[in-house]
């Protein structure tokens, strides 16, 4: 429960960073090659996927300080695993479109 605004702000940065680079890559022609651009689209919709459970944590993290407890007594460990496996599976694609990247 203390953690939530951590993980928010940590989340953001990392879709904030995320999305620098897909911006860069958009910018660079010679890398608009079907293998990269299928990766790209796997990381975007990794993505989009985390910025909806952090957009939940976040709603969550509003609510009353009573009804933040029963929640994280009953769910908190759900939502760590779910975020923990985001994480993974889009540090999994970005290492993907790198290797992808390296091999233009």
């Amino acid at each position: 429960m203390q953690n939530v605004p951590k993980r928010l702000k940590d989340g953001k940065q990392d879709l904030d960073d995320l999305l620098d680079t897909l911006c860069l890559i958009k910018r660079e022609k010679n890398l608009h090659t079907p293998a990269v651009r299928d990766q790209v689209r796997a990381v975007y919709l990794i993505a989009v996927e985390m910025h909806e459970s952090l957009r939940k944590m976040e709603q969550g993290a509003r609510r009353s300080i009573g009804h933040q407890y029963f929640h994280a007594l009953r769910y908190s460990k759900d939502e760590d695993h779910r975020l923990g496996a985001l994480l993974h599976r889009l540090h999994a694609a970005k290492d993907e479109l790198a290797t992808r990247i390296l091999l233009v």
